[in-house]
């Protein structure tokens, strides 16, 4: 049966071992990029850098978007042929977390060269039913549906494994799946158009699931909404206690179908919920996921452009950062911002960073909020004999900075409750 999963099987396969003179593609992938096998796996490794090519995004948007990621690590590994290890430190991220983008990047080049191949062979068919259509549950008996159903579960479930928490930055979550649902939206004439999404907004929940349930959402309306449909416009932002995705078209659509089904179980894998609202005003579907705890961090530093790049660190994690240039005023800081972490430099402009980690680690109202001393000066064990939960040397690399604050919560969590007044700290 020739299916979007087996192509994107033999695709994976055949990306990890592309110019490998001993393996013969499949035929179905010869057939769907638009190659003859007669002519050799030459024509196939051209067109399949082609296609990685065409996913580049225009250079206004973010180096840090899903959509670049995933087009830099699919550059990486299978143009410039660089390997898991070298690809995963030029683009500053774990190796097991290089995995997990490559598979959301193998799974993003073969959906486009997927739906390329079966919008040519609609036009060529006259919209005939396409092979490798993804199965209609309500084309199916009970026992296939019952065994479809099944499936889902289990991949969903799989997305699971792992982390027992993971996150996602929902700006990337969105730009990613937009770029996607536009492929399929511009063959039925509809434009869809994204509220600005603020950078820091994070949930709690898989990645790839939470693209997938914005895919299905965006696939309902452009099959259901009816010809006035001209516009799908996708919004995020914070609804307490949830964050909440709005995929929405100014038109009236059909309130049930085996796509809402399936978005209904991917967004219930994430502990979320999804709410079908139509009316005068037209029709919408509304994504709420779990809105992770969030963990204040102030940064004492006088270096902005560090600041910044601290905060490019902890985009995507529960890891909020304030700033502060000075350490004179750090009881009245603390009171205003009730951080949970404190970033020290100890190379400060207007106090000495030794007698200020020392004040913080002395004071009763800020003694059990861990800091992470960090400085050029490489004086771990005077740090920690001061007071310092976490000592980091600079320059800090972005993994190295994520694991400190981790470790500096688990030193936090290893200590006696805070007292009642750090509730209310005064200068």
């Amino acid at each position: 049966m020739e299916t979007f999963e087996v192509f994107r099987e033999h695709l994976h396969y055949t990306l990890n071992h592309l110019y490998d003179p001993e393996h013969e593609p499949a035929e179905l992938l010869y057939r769907v990029i638009g190659c003859a096998s007669s002519d050799g796996a030459g024509p196939l490794q051209t067109a399949i850098a082609q296609a990685i090519a065409a996913m580049e995004p225009p250079a206004e948007v973010p180096l840090e978007s899903g959509a670049r990621r995933i087009y830099v690590l699919l550059h990486h590994r299978f143009v410039l042929q660089l390997t898991q290890e070298e690809t995963a430190e030029r683009m500053d991220l774990s190796v097991r977390h290089l995995r997990r983008v490559q598979q959301e990047a193998v799974h993003a080049l073969a959906q486009r060269l997927w739906e390329t191949w079966t919008g040519r062979e609609a036009t060529t068919s006259g919209g005939a039913e396409l092979i490798g259509e993804r199965p209609d549950p309500s084309r199916m008996s009970l026992d296939e549906s019952d065994s479809w159903r099944s499936q889902v579960r289990q991949d969903l479930e799989s997305l699971q494994e792992g982390d027992a928490v993971r996150l996602v930055a929902v700006r990337d979550a969105v730009q990613t799946a937009v770029e996607l649902g536009r492929v399929v939206a511009a063959s039925h004439g509809i434009l869809v158009d994204v509220v600005p999404v603020d950078s820091e907004l994070v949930a709690a929940a898989n990645p790839s699931a939470v693209r997938q349930a914005l895919i299905t959402a965006m696939g309902h309306i452009i099959e259901h909404a009816g010809r006035e449909c001209s516009l799908i416009e996708v919004c995020a932002a914070q609804t307490r206690p949830s964050v909440t995705v709005q995929v929405s078209c100014g038109s009236s659509c059909a309130t049930d179908s085996p796509k809402l089904d399936l978005l209904r179980e991917i967004v219930r894998s994430q502990n979320g919920s999804v709410d079908v609202l139509s009316g005068d005003a037209g029709f919408s579907i509304q994504i709420h996921l779990v809105s992770p705890g969030q963990i204040r961090v102030l940064v004492v530093d006088d270096n902005r452009d560090l600041v910044h790049y601290y905060r490019r660190c902890v985009r995507g994690t529960r890891y909020h950062i304030t700033h502060s240039t000075e350490g004179a005023n750090i009881l009245d800081t603390v009171g205003a911002t009730q951080p949970d972490i404190i970033v020290l430099d100890i190379m400060l402009p207007d106090v000495d960073g030794w007698e200020l980690l020392t004040l913080l680690h002395q004071n009763a109202l800020t003694r059990d909020i861990p800091i992470v001393a960090c400085s050029v000066m490489r004086e771990e064990e005077l740090a920690l004999a001061l007071g310092a939960a976490i000592y980091v040397s600079k320059p800090v690399q972005h993994q190295e900075f994520i694991q400190a604050l981790d470790q500096a919560l688990l030193h936090a969590s290893k200590q006696p409750p805070r007292s009642p007044a750090h509730s209310g700290v005064a200068g």
